[in-house]
Parts: structure tokens; C-alpha cells; sequence
């Protein structure tokens, strides 16, 4: 394939390349994007919700080396496959010993996170030059929904990852002309199908049409070329099919049947579809939900998004066509958002993969002179972060003020205990002041990834400090497992257990608790005639809306991860039952 022709370089890379000191970030900025990525990772514990979800199921799976077929407390959990599980499964076995099963699985995010960083900038870099890459990479780890993602331990982050380097992949392919890069785009297509299913190469064929169309409509003889695209597409589909139908193949020899049904038509058609209530996040007559999530996943960037839509309407109209570059990118962008929108099934998280789209329109908007509205709110930003670290520094003093009203949890050595985390975010507000004081020769970019990032790592050294002493359920879940005689455990069951509560009790306690949902078998445990069981865990919520209204008594009680009580748990059993445990000495 010869390259393409001059009609088809991107214009707001010839801008960006221009543009000088307006794109170009020092070093130190992007230092802080490095440390935003790995800061955070290793000093808290599993949060709800999805993380102790996909956290037992990568450590089962890096347990027992079934690569094929997730499991959850030793059932199969086919919701996802089972790439990213795989590859934090094996961190959690290889660095588990030096920084905890936890800070070892979430290593996976941040090592995901940070290719799909590198990803971008290549993607960036083929678009619209260095500079303006590095600046697009700045943007989209600052965003919310990337920190989230790179941060969670979920399978979104992988996601991310291979969307980006397939789209990078095919970019290469009509932007560079180099038709042998559809065999990695093959490849990181089959890993977006490994990380989240169907959902992954969905997404990159929205990016791949939003590359073909002006492709195609671009430059002289129209649509030329087609049958030349074939044979490498061939490679790029046959690459994809290798990967994905090895995994399926394997799945229907190892799981069968019954596994391939609820993989494919449950956890897609259905959630589609919006006929699987029992996955939840159904939200039919919503066709605007991502306008919202997009809105919260962008902060700060989302300013520069009305002014990038305004100039490339302006242009099309002027032209009576759009620029390749900013065709590709409103087809991959917002047609990533129709395409999600169309499903019944919706969640903020869906949104995450295809913000590298928009962190790419933010260098052509800076790259020219800001309009006022720009301007003060990048300045209103820079402020905004330097309040709430400056509340964040402050936090001891409230919290020594206030100490009577306060969770003793929250402080367990006092107000001093914190002297140290609201340390950090007092140096990133001095980091704040700086960037006010010296606002007229900072460019616009450089303040606003200093700013986010430094805001975002003094929340991590003190709100998540605090947020953690709250919400883990370590201690509590192992403190409630240990109430349990070990020669009893074999014989209590779990009642309706959701998967954050089967998971936190494998993570924890490595102990499988066998869930049952059969009222007449619920019957027979606390009228104490099952064969099996002859105790129950479940939810107080269960007891208290008398879902169990049966005659019981309540052996234990453990409240772990919060103030609101919503996930209290209870060890009961039938009058007639086994006598509660002894209470230690």
C-alpha cells in the first residue's frame, strides 16, 4: 500500500507541530502523570464495588492455573473473559509475597494503564506529532475515568489498553500506509475480545470505520484502492479469529455447553438486549446516559471539547467536509457513544475505553489562542484544585476539632495520625499556588495536568486514607470467619450470596462459602433436617425484611465496609441448631 497522499495528513497535526511552546509539556509534568499512575496502588484495601469481585476471581485463578474458565469461590464466573484475571492472577503468585495479594493485583491496572497510555501516544503521535501527543496523553491521564479505571481492580482498564493499540495499529495502516500493522491490529482485537468480549472489537470497528470513510473520500480518485485493502484486512480478521476462537473453542471443550450459553447469550445478547434484570444496570429510555458520563469522565478536559466540536463544525461547513483527523475522531468518539447507547444495559465504566478519542481533540484546541471563556476556566480549575488540597492539609485540625462526632476507625492514632498524608496534600496545594502565581507563563495545558494531578495525589495520600479506614472489610470479614469453629465452617451455607459478598469471603478467608437461593432447602437447614448444612450466613438486610422469616437465632454478626450497615452479615441457625461459639477469652 503506497502512503498516503498530502490530502490526507491530518491538519491539526500540522498545527500542533507549529504551535510550539503552547503544546509542549516539561519534564516534570509529565513525571507527575507517571506518579499519578503508580501512586495509590498499594496502601488501600479492596473497594466496593467490582473489586472484590474480580480481585478473588484473579486470585483463584492464579491458584489454581486455570487459564480457561474464571472462577468465583470455586464457581464458574463466565461474565468476562479471562485475560486480565490471567495476567493479575499471575502478578498476585509472582509479587503477592512483597506487596500483598492486593497491591499486586492492582499492578495490573496500573501496567494496563500505563500501555494504554503508550498506546495513545503513538496513536498521537501518527495524528498530530510529538508534542501534541504527549500533551493528548497528559490529558487522558488526568481525566476521571482513566485514573478510575487505572486505579480499579476491573477488566476496563485492559479494555482500554487494546482498543487503543488496535485503533493505533489501524491508523498506522491508512494514515502511514503501512499495511503489515494490520496483523498487530489482528492481535490487540483478539486481546479487547480476551479482556470484555464482543464489546472490545465493537468498539474498535467504530474507530476502524471512522479511519476507512475519509480514507476513502479523501483525495483524488474516490474510493481507489479498496481491493487493496482486502488482503491485509484478511490477515488483521484471521489474526483476531486465532486468538478469540482459540479461547471459545477452549471454553466449549472445558466448560461446555452450558458455559457457552450463559457466556454469549446471557452476558451479551441479553445484557443488550436489557432480558437479564439479575445483572442489573438495565436503564432502557436513557439515550443520553453517556452525555452524562462523558461530562464526569473528562474533568478538567471537558472544556476544551465544546471548542473542538465548534471548529470542526466551522470548518465543515466552510469546506463541506470535515479534516480527515477530525473525522476519524467524531466517528470514533461519538459514535462510540450512539453504539453504547443503543443497549439497554448501561454503566459509566462502558465509557472508559474510548477516551483516548476525546483526549485527542484537546491539542488542536490548545494549540491556537484560548477564547476568554477557555481561559478562565482553566484559571477557575487551578484554583479550585488549590482549595480543596489546601482543605485536604487542613483535614487534622477539623478532625482534632471534631474528634467526638468523628469514627474513632477513621483515626485510629489519633488526629497526628494523619499529620503525614495531609503533609502530601499541602505540598501539592503550595504545587497549586504556583501554578496561580505564575499563570501568565504557564501555558494552559501544563497548568491544567499539574493541577488535576496534583490533586488527585494528595486525595490519594489523605482521602484515601481515610475512605480505606472505612470501607475495607479485612479485619471485620476475618474477625467474623474466626467467630466460625473451623470443624464448622463445612456446614454453613450462604444465603443469596451476591458476588461481592462470595468474594470478599475467598479473598479474606480462602473460603469458599457454598451459596443457596431454594427456600424449601433454606427450610430444611434452620428446621436443622438438611443433610448437608446446618447453619446459614447472609445479609441482615434478608432478616430484617423478613425474606427469612423463618424461626433462627443469630450466632454472629460482623458489619463490614461501612457506616450505613448495608452489608451486615449475619451467622444463623434454627432453634435446634448448633449452640453459638464459645466468646474468647
Amino acid at each position: 500500500m503506497a502512503a498516503p497522499p498530502s490530502a490526507f495528513v491530518v491538519a491539526p497535526g500540522q498545527a500542533a507541530d507549529s504551535a510550539g511552546e503552547s503544546l509542549r509539556l516539561p519534564w516534570w509534568t509529565l513525571g507527575l502523570c507517571l506518579l499519578l499512575c503508580l501512586g495509590g496502588i498499594f496502601d488501600h484495601d479492596l473497594w466496593t464495588p467490582d473489586e472484590p469481585r474480580d480481585a478473588a476471581v484473579a486470585l483463584e485463578m492464579g491458584q489454581t492455573g486455570d487459564f480457561v474458565v474464571p472462577h468465583l469461590a470455586g464457581r464458574p464466573f463466565i461474565e468476562k473473559p479471562p485475560l486480565y484475571f490471567a495476567v493479575a492472577g499471575i502478578l498476585a503468585d509472582v509479587a503477592g509475597p512483597w506487596v500483598g495479594n492486593v497491591g499486586a493485583i492492582r499492578l495490573a491496572s496500573a501496567l494496563f494503564g500505563l500501555g494504554w497510555l503508550a498506546m495513545t501516544f503513538l496513536l498521537g503521535r501518527r495524528l498530530m506529532g510529538r508534542p501534541a501527543a504527549l500533551l493528548a496523553v497528559a490529558a487522558l491521564a488526568t481525566m476521571p475515568g482513566f485514573v478510575e479505571s487505572a486505579h480499579w481492580i476491573r477488566v476496563d482498564v485492559a479494555l482500554g489498553f487494546f482498543v487503543t493499540g488496535a485503533v493505533w495499529c489501524f491508523a498506522e495502516v491508512f494514515f502511514g500506509g503501512r499495511r503489515w500493522f494490520c496483523l498487530p491490529a489482528g492481535l490487540f482485537a483478539g486481546g479487547a475480545f480476551l479482556s470484555k468480549g464482543l464489546i472490545g472489537p465493537l468498539l474498535i470497528a467504530v474507530a476502524w470505520f471512522g479511519l476507512l470513510a475519509p480514507w476513502v473520500l479523501t483525495g483524488p480518485e474516490k474510493g481507489r484502492r479498496l481491493c487493496g485493502l482486502a488482503c491485509p484486512h484478511l490477515t488483521a480478521l484471521a489474526a483476531f479469529l486465532a486468538v478469540a476462537g482459540t479461547w471459545v473453542l477452549l471454553l466449549l471443550k472445558v466448560g461446555g455447553e452450558p458455559l457457552w450459553h450463559e457466556w454469549f447469550w446471557t452476558n451479551h445478547v441479553g445484557r443488550f438486549q436489557g432480558t437479564t434484570p439479575e445483572l442489573a444496570h438495565l436503564r432502557p429510555g436513557h439515550p443520553f446516559y453517556y452525555v452524562r458520563s462523558l461530562v464526569i469522565f473528562t474533568i478538567p478536559w471537558l472544556l476544551a471539547l465544546p471548542a473542538w466540536i465548534a471548529d470542526a463544525v466551522r470548518k465543515g461547513w466552510q469546506r463541506r467536509r470535515l479534516e480527515p483527523g477530525q473525522a476519524f475522531l467524531a466517528l470514533w468518539g461519538f459514535g462510540s457513544l450512539v453504539m453504547l447507547s443503543l443497549s439497554i444495559t448501561k454503566r459509566d465504566v462502558y465509557l472508559a475505553p474510548v477516551l483516548s478519542a476525546f483526549a485527542l481533540m484537546v491539542p488542536a484546541v490548545l494549540a491556537r489562542d484560548l477564547p476568554r471563556w477557555l481561559r478562565l476556566g482553566v484559571d477557575a480549575w487551578t484554583w479550585l484544585c488549590g482549595l480543596l488540597l489546601a482543605a485536604l492539609a487542613a483535614a487534622p485540625l477539623v478532625f482534632l476539632t471534631l474528634h467526638r462526632v468523628i469514627p474513632a476507625r477513621w483515626m485510629p492514632g489519633g488526629p497526628a495520625s494523619l499529620a503525614l498524608h495531609a503533609a502530601v496534600a499541602g505540598l501539592a496545594a503550595f504545587g497549586c499556588l504556583h501554578l496561580v502565581v505564575r499563570r501568565r507563563e504557564i501555558a494552559p495545558g501544563v497548568r491544567l495536568t499539574a493541577a488535576a494531578a496534583l490533586l488527585y495525589l494528595g486525595a490519594f495520600a489523605l482521602a484515601g486514607n481515610v475512605v480505606d479506614r472505612e470501607k475495607s472489610m479485612r479485619s471485620e470479614i476475618q474477625r467474623f470467619v474466626k467467630d466460625i469453629p473451623a470443624a464448622r465452617r463445612p456446614h454453613v451455607a450462604g444465603w443469596k450470596f451476591d458476588e461481592t459478598t462470595r468474594g470478599i469471603f475467598f479473598f479474606y478467608a480462602n473460603w469458599a462459602v457454598p451459596p443457596i437461593e431454594d427456600r424449601a432447602r433454606l427450610a430444611q437447614i434452620l428446621a436443622g433436617q438438611d443433610p448437608e448444612f446446618d447453619s446459614l450466613i447472609t445479609s441482615a438486610g434478608y432478616v430484617d425484611a423478613r425474606d427469612i422469616d423463618l424461626p433462627h437465632r443469630v450466632l454472629a454478626r460482623a458489619n463490614p465496609g461501612d457506616l450505613t450497615h448495608k452489608r451486615d452479615l449475619l451467622w444463623i441457625a434454627g432453634p435446634g441448631g448448633p449452640p453459638a461459639p464459645a466468646p474468647p477469652p
